[in-house]
């Protein structure tokens, strides 16, 4: 489980990869756990985006 924010974009950094969440969220505490082959970015209860995990890092989820 990784906690991030998105400070002043539409994407947030796990592990050193960016992927797209709402404009929105910007500003808010966001929660993402971490799963073998996607992860899901959570804010509060609420699934606001799903993105397949990215390798290596520095990667950008396309979309």
């Amino acid at each position: 489980m990784c906690r991030a924010r998105s400070r002043t974009s539409i994407r947030v950094t796990v592990r050193s990869n960016a992927y797209s969440v709402p404009v929105r969220l910007i500003g808010r505490r966001l929660r993402v756990p971490l799963h073998a082959n996607d992860l899901v970015v959570y804010d509060g209860r609420t699934e606001v985006a799903r993105h397949e995990r990215l390798s290596g890092r520095g990667s950008r989820s396309p979309n």
